[in-house]
């Protein structure tokens, strides 16, 4: 076997670690990494150097067997993003450690190669795509790690060609005819070239990164093995780490294709376990399906014409399986899917296909944006350790003094506050609390924790405020003065003396938007020194008519309009809040638009932040980037979506009212779920974490 290498790199020497060995058993070893942060890259290289003398000892004269190889190799590779994770983790100031390339061993006429950030690998077989395979890269992780490999037998005259972005995003089907017909006429270091020219001429050279091949030139034929499925590649997942864009289950897809698969079935690839999401490029499973070229004629939003095919819904559609949520790109692209099979439908044509590329299209929403629907909490138990969900359910008794649960508030006890009373200090079935009944003649609108965070602040639709504790129920009032409103949209506690209330409907940027107080000394239920607060704001600009949602973490919070706004105190006045609104990328943002009943859990040392939207019963998780908690970005972060839980509890005759996120539970965020039949809480950390390590959320129990 003679791989022929050529490259083109768009970089510094310093900013590149490359490797090449042939061992001794024949191992043919290929690293190229680009290290692309500012700072610390001597020491990103003696990781990188480490890990390669430390798989090489052990191969050294060793007769070990692919499989063996392979082993070692992931189990090396491992160790490798461990030690990457915890560099980065340790440089909370400095921008994201951005690294692009691939570790690549061919060994006994097959190779396997694990591709790092933004790298791309396209793979050439007869002189045409065969398929295109694209790095996941989260833009908001603080450094890239090694994902799981690609492998499969190769072939004489296969060309794998490497670059450091994302094609997709450059590339159309008129480039790649065109680089097949140089590949065909000349060879791949003229392809890798016209790429060259082609990706300069539309992006910063420095966005590339590099572009590399290898071509296989020659294979000793007498130990290859005639394919007898027409040339079909495997491509196989490690179980190590993160998976390729792990998020779509390309093997269910492939088995609801098959419903319409006809005629040549040609090349194409299967995902092993984990699942390996592949882009065809016009190649793919979806370009089997039946359909293609007719076109129907329709009128787009800027008045001009264009011609719609299945081929392209089908396109769309793979696409879209292929995108990270927490792309904005994801939900364009499923918006622009639902429209073109909306127009056909309305249409009535194609009826049978576009019936079957809707069901692929539902089959593969929620997996592609990490959805996950819980029918019963109980699918949150964990088996093995026996730890339930469930802490409390209520007693008939507790309901009935309760009345409907509407809040739940965690801090070093457990508060549970209803319409008619409240449970301080619940614990687990054992440890249920104090039940406490307001007797205040109207119903409580919501509650939250007291400064002392032993009790809790209610207030009523009318605006009336009440203290609870163990002891009883007390008014809350002002000594100095007429209480600012009680028009409340939220109340809130900061540090161990400030009381803010926050108004429901702000009229406009003159009229109070929030008011601080001050408690009196020994009393939760007196307060003084109320400080109002106004939003600056610049020619033109508009709040929500109504807000809600108001939290604080130093800084304040709350939803209008369906937007998240933040606003903090003004360096020039102090009375006055600059304000911005919030950016959130990724998630759908088509299908599910939250409602006017979200709550906003925010905390002044976490990184994320969590919506979870009563109405339509939905827990959201997002990240902060750069992270919220470093003072530099406190007010311009955006924010970057994860995952989220919709809860369908029809079946068990309940529905979430509350959650909570603890503060101590930051760095290891637990969420407590308050339903109307008790209090339950997970582990949401282990769901977080699953995503940050393997590319898809730690699954729950089937129901």
């Amino acid at each position: 076997m003679r791989p022929v290498y050529a490259a083109l790199e768009y970089s510094d020497a310093e900013r590149i670690y490359k490797v090449s060995e042939t061992l001794d058993n024949g191992l043919l070893l290929d690293i190229y990494i680009q290290l692309h942060s500012e700072k610390f890259l001597e020491y990103q290289k003696e990781i990188l150097q480490e890990f390669v003398a430390d798989f090489l000892d052990k191969t050294k004269d060793q007769p070990l067997t692919s499989k063996e190889i392979e082993q070692l190799l992931e189990s090396e590779l491992q160790k490798l993003n461990t030690k990457l994770q915890s560099f980065a983790d340790k440089l909370r100031d400095v921008p994201k450690c951005d690294l692009r390339g691939y570790v690549q061993v061919i060994v006994d006429q097959a190779v396997k190669t694990w591709m790092i950030g933004k790298t791309t690998l396209m793979i050439f077989r007869d002189e045409k795509v065969y398929s295109v395979l694209e790095n996941s890269y989260q833009e908001q992780t603080n450094i890239d790690q090694f994902s799981d490999f690609i492998g499969g037998e190769i072939e004489r005259g296969d060309v794998f060609m490497y670059a450091g972005t994302k094609l997709s995003d450059i590339l159309d089907q008129q480039d790649l005819d065109e680089l097949q017909q140089v590949l065909s006429n000349e060879n791949a270091a003229a392809m890798l070239d016209i790429l060259g020219d082609i990706l300069g001429a539309r992006v910063e050279k420095s966005q590339i990164g590099f572009l590399s091949s290898f071509s296989i030139t020659g294979i000793d034929l007498s130990r290859t093995v005639p394919s007898k499925r027409g040339g079909k590649l495997t491509a196989l997942a490690s179980k190590y780490t993160s998976k390729v864009f792990g998020k779509v289950n390309l093997g269910a897809f492939n088995q609801k294709a098959r419903q319409y698969l006809k005629g040549n079935m040609g090349y194409y690839l299967m995902a092993g376990g984990l699942g390996i999401v592949i882009l065809f490029l016009g190649y793919a499973v979806l370009s089997q399906l039946r359909g293609g070229t007719q076109s129907v004629t329709y009128t787009t939003a800027t008045g001009g014409t264009a011609s719609l095919t299945l081929d392209q819904i089908k396109a769309d559609i793979f696409a879209f399986q292929t995108l990270d949520p927490n792309s904005d790109e994801k939900s364009v692209k499923y918006n622009e899917i639902l429209q073109k099979l909306g127009l056909l439908e309305q249409k009535g044509i194609w009826a049978e296909d576009v019936k079957n590329l809707r069901e692929s299209l539902n089959a593969s929403y929620e997996q592609g944006f990490n959805v996950m629907t819980i029918k019963s909490l109980s699918q949150f138990d964990d088996e093995q350790t026996g730890r339930k969900t469930g802490l409390l359910t209520f007693s008939e008794t507790e309901k009935a003094k309760l009345g409907t649960p509407i809040s739940v508030n965690v801090a070093s006890q457990i508060n549970i506050g209803g319409k008619l009373g409240a449970l301080l200090g619940s614990v687990n079935e054992n440890t249920r609390g104090t039940l406490v009944e307001y007797n205040v003649g109207s119903d409580a609108k919501d509650c939250s924790l007291s400064l002392s965070k032993k009790g809790l602040f209610c207030y009523t639709a009318g605006g009336e405020l009440f203290f609870v504790s163990k002891t009883g129920i007390e008014t809350m009032e002002t000594t100095d003065g007429e209480r600012s409103t009680k028009d409340i949209g939220g109340i809130g506690t900061y540090n161990k003396t400030s009381i803010y209330l926050f108004q429901h409907s702000p009229a406009n940027f003159a009229s109070v938007f929030l008011t601080r107080y001050i408690n009196i000394a020994g009393s939760e239920s007196k307060y003084k020194n109320g400080q109002n607060y106004t939003v600056l704001t610049a020619s033109g600009a508009s709040l929500p008519g109504q807000m809600e949602g108001f939290a604080i973490d130093g800084n304040f919070m709350a939803r209008g309009d369906g937007a998240l706004y933040q606003f903090w105190r003004s360096s020039n006045v102090s009375s006055r809040l600059d304000y911005r609104q919030v950016p959130i990328v990724g998630g759908d943002k088509v299908s599910s638009n939250y409602s006017n009943n979200v709550k906003v859990l925010v905390s002044s040392s976490s990184p994320y932040i969590f919506l979870f939207d009563r109405d339509n019963q939905t827990f959201t998780v997002y990240e902060s980037s750069p992270t919220k908690v470093n003072d530099n970005y406190k007010t311009s972060f955006k924010l970057y979506y994860m995952f989220r839980f919709k809860f369908d509890l029809s079946t068990t005759n309940t529905h979430v009212v509350d959650v909570a996120v603890p503060e101590s539970t930051n760095d290891r965020p637990e969420l407590y779920i308050l339903t109307t039949d008790g209090l339950n809480k997970i582990n949401l950390y282990e769901f977080i974490d699953s995503l940050k390590a393997q590319k898809s959320l730690k699954e729950v129990t089937e129901q």
